[in-house]
């Protein structure tokens, strides 16, 4: 599993079958040529982030087109890292226009169950 760069990065190895399930949250996406390799992939993106929201959209509807049995959400409310708790102050301050970088409880609460549900059942043997 990866976050933001790191969800790139865990993409990637997804595409290249170096895992045998990648947990993608609000990272970069690969082409539809790629994704079609993939392992199963997992993950979520906001949807008040304006610049890894389309992103994840764009992941979704590719996935989709694939006719894949992925599970990757977007979540409109929430903006980047909504997984962390950690809280950011000034990156959030920094970034507040573009990503809307904040902790929403709802959907990093409903990624983490989906994400360990996920691995449960492509990583279970």
């Amino acid at each position: 599993a990866g976050f933001c760069m790191g969800g790139g990065y865990a993409l990637l190895l997804g595409t290249r079958q170096r895992v045998r399930a990648a947990g993608v949250f609000y990272g970069d996406v690969r082409s539809a040529e790629e994704l079609a390799q993939a392992c199963p992939l997992t993950g979520g993106y906001g949807g008040r982030d304006r610049l890894f929201g389309p992103q994840g959209r764009q992941l979704i509807a590719r996935l989709n087109a694939l006719g894949r049995d992925d599970d990757v959400a977007l979540y409109e409310d929430a903006g980047h890292s909504y997984m962390n708790d950690a809280g950011h102050p000034y990156l959030a301050l920094l970034t507040r226009p573009f990503m809307a970088v904040a902790y929403d409880h709802a959907a990093a609460e409903d990624s983490w169950r989906r994400m360990l549900e996920f691995f449960g059942r492509h990583l279970a043997s």
